[in-house]
């Protein structure tokens, strides 16, 4: 109980609340409430089971391992593990997520300034979130302390006036709800917050054992108590935030019916809140993605430190060198973007699932099964994805 109630614990829980609520976590709820309509209550606890459930399982299974998301993955073997754990990397790192931020908040200040171009605009980003991942040892409170509480009532003002000025009744339950619980779990599935909170896990470890200031067993076992406790506190906002959002896409979903994904939170802020108060939407947006990429930096930049100790990069150069591929890969386009993304997870993430449970059940019961159920839960769905795009 304790624990629960320190100020690190609730630090570190608003520090993870940051680090999974970024550009997909702002964007799918909208999305999922502009696709359910009226049948959002049969479509939301898909979208909390695979976007809060599978990432708290994931960073709990990871901090079992005590954040060493290389001995996580390498359970499939050396080489396997290293490829996978490559492949996740990249993808939310400077190649796909990262650079969905920076497109995700370009999309929401152009209103403001239409002749500002995305190259721009990435550039002044990647100027902003290096400066605030240069010094190491300030992240967590800036995350926990500042941009976590400006960004939850913000998004909390959105929802609110959303809640109040809704033209329709909450929508009733389906009669038939297994379609809008599938199409929740897939929106769920596309934030990839399962495979971020592997390496999350990695960061959150480290910074509360340099809080701890010990490497003994005893706070080791605080470490793991604290982020449990953290990891529920922040589950507990994320979820509050995606019922939210989610229900305030629905209930205006007529005014974004043809709105594209980026675009969803700033059309609904100017439209509930007026085009004086839109800026609101250009915050919460803004806010969002600047902690995700500077959690994505810190951790890879770490990634980077560690698996390539032999060139001695300094965590300096390694930020640098991460936020310039984030700053080249966003001018692709939030469109080229998913569409690298969208066929390299669903071949990945099915596999990724068997090995955390597969990793967890080792942790607790010693169960030693983890190379045949992932290969084969891998070649089922490459498979399913070659005929799918056969037929």
């Amino acid at each position: 109980m304790n624990v629960f109630f320190s100020r690190t614990t609730w630090m570190t829980g608003l520090a993870i609340f940051s680090m999974f609520f970024g550009a997909g976590n702002v964007v799918f709820p909208l999305v999922l409430g502009q696709m359910a309509g009226d049948q959002i209550f049969a479509a939301l606890p898909g979208l909390l089971l695979t976007s809060i459930g599978g990432p708290l399982f994931g960073l709990f299974g990871t901090i079992l391992y005590k954040g060493d998301y290389k001995a996580f993955f390498s359970r499939t073997g050396r080489i396997p593990g290293y490829l996978l754990m490559l492949v996740c990397a990249g993808l939310l790192g400077p190649f796909a997520v990262m650079p969905r931020c920076v497109v995700l908040t370009y999309a929401s200040f152009q209103p403001y300034f239409p002749e500002l171009s995305l190259f721009s605009f990435s550039i002044l980003f990647g100027i902003v979130a290096l400066a605030c991942t240069v010094k190491r040892d300030t992240i967590l409170s800036l995350l926990g302390g500042f941009l976590s509480p400006v960004l939850l009532g913000s998004l909390a003002l959105i929802i609110y006036q959303g809640m109040n000025s809704s033209p329709r009744d909450l929508p009733s339950f389906t009669q038939n709800p297994l379609k809008p619980f599938g199409n929740g779990l897939l929106v769920g599935y596309d934030t990839m917050d399962l495979i971020a909170s592997i390496f999350f896990a990695f960061t959150v470890w480290k910074l509360l054992r340099e809080q701890f200031q010990t490497t003994d067993i005893q706070d080791s076992r605080l470490v793991k108590q604290t982020t449990i406790a953290a990891g529920c506190l922040g589950g507990l906002f994320l979820g509050l935030i995606y019922v939210g959002l989610s229900l305030v896409a629905a209930l205006h979903s007529p005014v974004i019916n043809d709105v594209p994904p980026e675009s969803l939170l700033s059309t609904l802020c100017f439209h509930l809140l007026g085009p004086f108060q839109g800026d609101i939407a250009t915050l919460a947006v803004a806010l969002a993605c600047l902690t995700t990429v500077i959690s994505l930096g810190v951790t890879f930049a770490e990634v980077l430190q560690k698996e390539f100790s032999q060139l001695q990069i300094s965590y300096s150069f390694a930020i640098i060198l991460i936020m310039l591929w984030t700053t080249i890969f966003a001018n692709l386009g939030f469109s080229q973007l998913m569409s690298i993304i969208h066929p390299i997870v669903s071949v990945c993430y099915p596999a990724i699932i068997v090995l955390t449970f597969c990793n967890v059940m080792h942790k607790l019961y010693g169960w030693t099964t983890v190379k045949l159920p992932v290969f084969a839960t891998f070649a089922v769905t490459l498979g399913l994805d070659f005929f799918n795009r056969l037929g």
